[in-house]
């Protein structure tokens, strides 16, 4: 194991391993943290075409437990990709008019992605409107008594109660961002260690090490023991770290969590194995992981939820090892059982196999 050793000692020396390995996932849990801790009430984005007394009240209702804001109609989908704001609404022109005849208006509402943050506000939402329609009938088209009777409702009108639970979905939102950096630094750390067979091939160390009795085959193998060992250490310290230091809340079962990282960790160190066999040399690497390693990232949603892409994104992010692992995790956030991230163990471990099988292939092409 005189390779795995000196490996482990090469690894450790880089400053960009360490940085790698422990100082970027150790600062994505702090940002966590923070982010968590400073949770604040979601930032609603209203377009009003009414402006009537009803309009005003609907949203005078939620700005008691959100932040309320006018913008335009046609900036709300950059607001909401930008993560201005959480939520928003369209009051339609007529709505009022439309409520008191008795027809049946439609306020347009706009998110992200289903969330339980979102739900109490479209539940308070739909009952002041149910309530408004009940006065509406009646008050049978007669405006007088259709305001004189909202003027009623809205001295009893209830307010919705908003509380940040451990565990909840923005939480959680906020974790799983987390490990999306985290995920990736483990690619980075993963391709630094594997870039030292090509560091042996530049520096003429080859002809050193195979006129001793190391074969081609127990290089190759320690050069990966050595590079998974290292993501190992990885994941364990910062698992530690979040749970022991920084008492982040991982799910209720920690299992599922660790399987899931240590198998993208093997993967991680196939996929760069692969990218350096496939490489000429140190600068055509570089070049070759960074595109990899940030498609990988961006496709898998480690900086940003995935249902915010393009539906073609979205399906091409399938076919990408991070996609998995960070739905594996959201789901091990929900759900202790770890039956439930079945599929992408298997998915996970079939990348691996997949990416050690095209490394090794091109290795001994090359070599034969």
């Amino acid at each position: 194991m005189n390779i795995f050793k000196n490996n482990f000692r090469r690894i450790l020396r880089k400053k960009s391993s360490i940085i790698f390995m422990f100082v970027l996932p150790i600062f994505s849990m702090i940002f966590s943290i923070v982010v968590v801790n400073n949770s604040f009430p979601l930032t609603v984005g209203v377009v009003d075409y009414d402006k009537t007394e009803l309009s005003k009240f609907l949203i005078t209702s939620i700005e008691s437990s959100c932040k309320v804001v006018l913008v335009e109609e046609d900036s709300i989908n950059d607001k909401l990709i930008n993560l201005t704001i959480d939520f928003a609404i369209k009051i339609p022109d007529g709505f009022t008019e439309d409520i008191i005849t008795n027809k049946t208006p439609k306020i347009s509402t706009y998110k992200i992605k289903e969330t339980g943050d979102t739900t109490p506000l479209s539940v308070a939402l739909n009952n002041n409107i149910n309530a408004a329609k009940n006065i509406a009938r009646v008050a049978e088209g007669d405006y007088v008594r259709f305001y004189k009777g909202l003027g009623l409702y809205k001295n009893g009108s209830f307010n919705a109660e908003y509380k940040t639970i451990e565990g909840t979905d923005r939480t959680q939102d906020k974790l799983l961002q987390s490990f999306g950096f985290i995920v990736m630094f483990m690619m980075y750390l993963s391709n630094n260690a594997a870039r030292l067979m090509l560091e042996d091939k530049r520096y003429k160390t080859y002809p050193r090490i195979f006129s001793s009795p190391i074969t081609a085959k127990s290089y190759m193998f320690e050069n990966i023991l050595s590079s998974i060992a290292i993501i190992g250490i990885q994941v364990t310290l910062v698992l530690i770290i979040a749970i022991k230091v920084f008492n982040l809340f991982l799910g209720s079962s920690i299992l599922g969590v660790v399987v899931l990282l240590a198998l993208f960790g093997v993967c991680s160190v196939a996929m760069s194995v692969a990218i350096n066999n496939f490489s000429r040399n140190l600068g055509q690497s570089n070049v070759l992981s960074q595109f990899i390693i940030l498609a990988v990232s961006y496709l898998g949603g480690c900086f940003w939820p995935r249902e915010i892409m393009p539906g073609f994104l979205q399906q091409l992010g399938r076919f990408v090892p991070s996609t998995w692992v960070l739905e594996g995790i959201e789901k091990q956030l929900l759900k202790p059982d770890i039956s439930a991230i079945y599929l992408e163990i298997c998915i996970l471990a079939l990348f691996s196999l997949t990416f050690f099988l095209i490394g090794l292939c091109r290795r001994n092409s090359v070599e034969n």
